[in-house]
């Protein structure tokens, strides 16, 4: 008994640091694995959601009415309260729900990746004593 090996000063601080770098890891790469799913979710779903848009514009005529700013400006600015209106009835607002929808889970779910892979980077990149 009179062999034990003492173990190095600041042993069990060095083995709590890495620890708590590996909990923070993993909580990190399953944030990034949610936040992937939700970017790739996404981008699956707009295609439909454009798909859903145009379909609602042709069939409410906003095209139509559209195309006339860019072919009779003059007509336009004539009567522009009444072209106004008859655009804003026109308009296929469930079509640009869904697509500001999914743009905007898109644009969030990048931010928060982007975020967190540079968490990971900045994880591992900081020195506890150890290598």
């Amino acid at each position: 008994m009179k062999n034990l090996i003492e173990p190095p000063e600041g042993l069990l601080e060095k083995i709590m640091t890495r620890i708590d770098k590996e909990k923070r890891l993993l909580a990190v790469r399953r944030r990034i694995i949610v936040f992937s799913v939700l970017l790739a979710s996404s981008i699956l779903l707009a295609n439909p959601a454009v798909k859903i848009l145009a379909s609602e514009a042709g069939e409410s005529g906003f095209f139509q009415f559209f195309s006339l700013i860019f072919t009779d400006t003059g007509i336009i600015f004539t009567s522009l309260r009444y072209f106004s209106m008859a655009l804003l009835e026109t308009a296929p607002v469930i079509g640009f729900m869904a697509v500001l929808s999914v743009a905007l889970v898109f644009l969030w779910a990048l931010k928060n990746l982007f975020s967190n892979v540079k968490n990971i980077l900045i994880i591992n990149n900081q020195n506890y004593g150890y290598r």
